[in-house]
């Protein structure tokens, strides 16, 4: 449905797409669209980081390794410009991305000093990945937050938000 309302709206540009992009447009909007599904937290959409990077892998299919490899560090030195709290909300809440990023090269090491925590911590989060919002508010909690949990945990989808918004910005450039 998304994707014929946007064609109505956006009658020139969708004539001017070819296959290949629309092809690329509706997988990303798909997988936008099962994001917001899976985005009020009463759901749970547990997948192994096994079969997450059998994905990563059938995505890169079609394309050059390279340019995904590049755009994957594109995404990764975006990632680090962010606040802790958007990395943190961005990371935790997509095991896809970070599997693209262990693919490239970025060790587990480097992500958890980038999220401000012990290789153990990581080691343990990264087991369950996806996190729901009020499960990465009690990690944050526990890392010294004087918030509520609930608290922290609202403040989890705006931080993603955001964090989405300014790489899309950077990436458009």
């Amino acid at each position: 449905m998304r994707l014929l309302r946007w064609r109505n709206n956006h009658q020139e540009k969708s004539d001017e797409m070819s296959p290949d992009e629309w092809q690329s447009f509706a997988a990303k909007t798909a997988y936008n669209e099962i994001n917001r599904h899976y985005s009020d937290n009463s759901k749970i959409n547990v997948v192994s980081l096994d079969s997450a990077q059998e994905c990563a892998e059938e995505i890169v299919e079609g394309q050059s390794e390279t340019e995904v490899c590049s755009l994957i560090c594109e995404v990764w030195q975006e990632t680090c410009n962010l606040s802790l709290r958007q990395r943190r909300a961005l990371l935790f809440g997509s095991q896809e991305l970070v599997v693209y990023f262990l693919k490239i090269g970025i060790t587990d090491e480097k992500i958890a000093e980038n999220l401000s925590l012990s290789i153990d911590e990581w080691v343990r989060v990264k087991e369950n990945l996806p996190l729901l919002d009020i499960q990465i508010a009690k990690i944050i909690k526990e890392k010294g937050n004087q918030k509520s949990v609930e608290a922290i945990a609202k403040s989890m989808k705006k931080a993603r938000h955001e964090a989405r918004a300014k790489m899309r910005r950077a990436l458009d450039k």
